[in-house]
């Protein structure tokens, strides 16, 4: 029994050591072979095989396909110029609209609501608005439900982000706007026609925009967090000109396109907003969108120029003065010092 139970004890003894190892003999065995096989099959084959060549090809192979899934991988996270969401065409009708969702919940004015309900909940899971503008899409917006903590991932973009995360990737925003309570925000993006709304810096929802219609969206004036219009221009000057809640070096860029193309935004929205003359505004195609364009770029840089080509004369003029009054003066000085020496 004794020597039963010292075999026993032994016998688990070494079973705990290999696993305290983690490498049994069969093991060493085969990682042995794996290292050992090559070696002697290149030893004995090399006068007949170019190992160089069977080494390198397969190696040189493998690091193009890596390479190539690299590449692959960092244009896929670029950002692009977004004209669709939910299988909706930016610049569809309202006819194109309903044969590929159907017929919405619900419509006020320019503004269809699609509300969906979850399987199991009573409340609604998630809403999709889709904004017309003379009769075509210009916004289609994603809005999670209360207990939605996902949604239709934007460019890699989804519920919950922070706009740190959105601004590594698209930029500082084109625009942004803030609810009356200030609690939220929605950032715009023109050059990829995406919007992203934040709340407690996550995103609680995100829009599609054309462009072409709009610099950005809104709220509208009396607006709750969900309610977006066609964007206007930022008249109001701040020094988080990005609303990124940061004053920052990327602020600056903002503060100069803020005030060099106030001139031409201002004409635009004298004509767009009813102001001036419609038809001028029908014939340059003026819209939202044509603030901070080429046309509002070339009313400003004349602007700017004629001020300043016009501070310059002043100050030219203003010098040819000062040196005619100089000369006056030194006229009166002699001839004040000569009727005194004469005196």
């Amino acid at each position: 029994m004794l020597a039963i139970g010292g075999l026993v004890f032994v016998g688990c003894g070494t079973g705990y050591s290999e696993r305290e190892s983690g490498m049994s003999l069969g093991m060493g065995i085969f990682l042995s072979s794996l290292i050992v096989g090559p070696v002697v099959l290149i030893i004995g084959t090399k006068d007949r095989w170019n190992w160089k060549k069977i080494i390198f090809w397969p190696f040189a192979g493998l690091i193009v396909i890596v390479l190539g899934l690299w590449i692959y991988n960092i244009i896929e996270q670029r950002p692009k110029l977004q004209t669709s969401f939910w299988d909706i065409p930016l610049g569809a009708t309202e006819g194109d609209v309903k044969f590929l969702r159907g017929a919405p919940r619900a419509k006020d004015q320019d503004e269809w609501e699609y509300v969906f309900q979850g399987a199991f909940s009573k409340q609604w899971d998630s809403i999709y608005r889709v904004g017309f503008a003379n009769g075509k899409v210009w916004l289609i917006a994603y809005l999670p439900g209360p207990n939605t903590t996902y949604g239709p991932r934007l460019q890699g973009v989804d519920i919950g982000d922070s706009l740190e995360k959105i601004t590594q990737k698209f930029g500082s925003p084109s625009g942004f706007s803030v609810t009356k309570d200030e609690l939220s925000r929605v950032f715009s993006f023109s050059k990829y026609q995406v919007a992203f709304e934040l709340k407690e810096n996550r995103v609680i929802g995100y829009s599609v925009f054309d462009s072409k219609i709009a610099t950005g969206v809104r709220y509208k004036e009396a607006a709750h967090w969900n309610e977006f219009s066609l964007s206007a221009r930022q008249w109001e000057w701040k020094q988080d000109i990005n609303g990124d809640g940061r004053v920052t070096l990327t602020d600056l860029d903002g503060w100069f396109k803020w005030l060099f193309y106030y001139p031409g935004d201002w004409l635009v929205y004298y004509f767009i907003e009813g102001k001036g003359d419609r038809k001028t505004a029908e014939f340059f195609e003026l819209t939202a969108a044509s603030y901070g364009g080429w046309g509002s770029f070339f009313v400003s840089l004349v602007a700017w120029w004629s001020l300043f080509a016009g501070l310059a004369e002043s100050l030219n003029e203003l010098g040819k003065d000062a040196d005619k009054f100089k000369i006056q003066v030194h006229k009166w000085r002699e001839w004040y010092r000569t009727k005194l020496k004469r005196s």
